[in-house]
């Protein structure tokens, strides 16, 4: 019986997951991209903090934090439209430079390869099982599609180089969703369930290492000429959100805890391009442990890890780091430290065209397992970096020296349908 009820409740979320999790990278056109102010000294200079509503992507409010190039967003449901809180990371990233020639040999142009990249996770419920006979079995579970607030908002201006942004999305005694075989419910609510997010935003000049060159000549097709070193200033996103249950009703010590979640990442971009340079030199990849995920691989089984670890995201061509998800062994439960754990348990996976874009989605389906209790706490988190370089001006010999500014590869999202912030 709660083997059938277990396969009941994940064949629903993975049979909604995917459509899911594609309309909420859609959130990259949703969110306002708010222009920072000029040249920047400080970081603050170079955030904006957006807050508002939306009726797209199920409804709800939302967050959006970041720079012209990256922008992270965390929307959730409100009394208005009840969702469950996605984090969603999108931001323009470098594919390499390319160099056009000509048929007799003489450079044609030199353009800078842009795409966009995704990064995030979703949150879908959370759930009390127990093992019988050696299957997991679910007890009684919370659909975290609800009616989320928000407190505590601040922004601190730590130094020059690092600001940080706190808040807090709760829901306060929420009722669980379905409840197995009259297994015991307390006074039949969850106390509180939250997430407290800080966004740490820091800046620092370094060198970027291996820029990628790729050079196409008619009839020889693309090849890589070199790479090169670039100095400017990276800016990094670090999200973390502790986790607080408060007040679960758990049935027996034998328990365990599930927050069942989706970690996913994604391009889109100019649908040649991504698709030589992917094809011969790697494509956007999860590193999880020694193993590697894409678009043509996924988890064929199960895995567990009992230790803290983390899932690198990187680049198309693989020469640089997107982002990693990242979380750690110990968990508070109850005020005292005991050891969590991660399961993927499969994944998902999409590729669209619209026109000459291409939208590539995967999908990771996971959980955060914990010991039962009351009272339960944890602080994973989520990474992402973004690089402002200057390359100069670009120089291109044609019946003498002419000056081409940089031509970018136009990015667009893949849908079949632009949503837009409704206020």
């Amino acid at each position: 019986m709660y083997c059938v009820e277990l396969y009941k409740v994940i064949k629903m979320w993975k049979k909604i997951g995917l459509m899911g999790i594609i309309t909420l990278l859609l959130v990259a056109a949703l969110v306002p991209m708010v222009s920072a102010k000029g040249e920047a000294t400080n970081i603050w200079d170079k955030i904006s903090v957006k807050q508002g509503t939306t009726n797209a992507l199920g409804g709800g409010s939302y967050i959006s934090i970041g720079t012209n190039n990256t922008r992270v967003n965390v929307i959730y449901g409100n009394g208005e439209h009840k969702n469950s809180v996605k984090i969603i990371v999108d931001t323009v990233r470098y594919a390499g430079g390319l160099k056009i020639y000509n048929k007799d040999g003489t450079l044609k142009d030199k353009k800078i390869l842009r795409y966009n990249a995704f990064v995030g996770q979703s949150f879908n419920y959370i759930a009390e099982v127990r093992n019988i006979n050696n299957n997991r079995s679910v007890i009684k579970y919370v659909s975290l599609k609800g009616s989320w607030n928000i407190e505590g908002f601040k922004i601190t201006n730590v130094s020059s180089n690092e600001t940080r942004i706190d808040f807090t999305i709760y829901m306060d005694n929420v009722p669980y969703t379905k409840v197995f075989d009259n297994a015991s419910v307390g006074d039949g609510v969850v106390n509180k369930i939250a997430l407290h997010f800080h966004i740490t935003v820091q800046m620092e000049n370094k060198t970027i290492r291996g820029f990628p060159w790729y050079s196409y000549r008619p009839g020889r097709g693309l090849s890589l000429d070199g790479r090169k070193n670039y100095t400017g200033e990276i800016v990094s996103f670090q999200i973390k959100y502790d986790k607080e249950i408060d007040g679960w009703d758990y049935n027996d010590n034998t328990s365990k805890i599930i927050v069942a979640n989706n970690i996913f990442w994604g391009i889109s971009g100019n649908d040649k391009l991504i698709h030589i340079i992917a094809k011969r030199y790697g494509s956007s990849r999860a590193d999880v442990e020694n193993r590697s995920y894409g678009n043509n691989t996924l988890p064929h089984r199960r895995m567990l890890f009992r230790h803290g670890g983390r899932i690198v995201f990187t680049e198309v061509g693989e020469w640089q780091r997107i982002g990693k998800f990242r979380w750690e062994s110990n968990v508070t439960v109850d005020n005292q430290t005991r050891q969590a754990y991660y399961q993927l348990v499969g994944g998902e996976r999409m590729i669209k065209w619209y026109e000459y874009r291409v939208f590539t989605l995967t999908v990771l389906n996971g959980a955060l397992i914990y010991p039962v209790g009351s009272s339960i706490f944890q602080d994973p988190s989520i990474e992402v970096n973004e690089f402002y370089i200057s390359f100069g001006n670009l120089v291109v010999p044609s019946m003498g020296l002419s000056i081409i500014g940089i031509a970018t590869v136009a990015i667009a999202l893949v849908a079949f349908a632009i949503y837009r912030i409704k206020k």
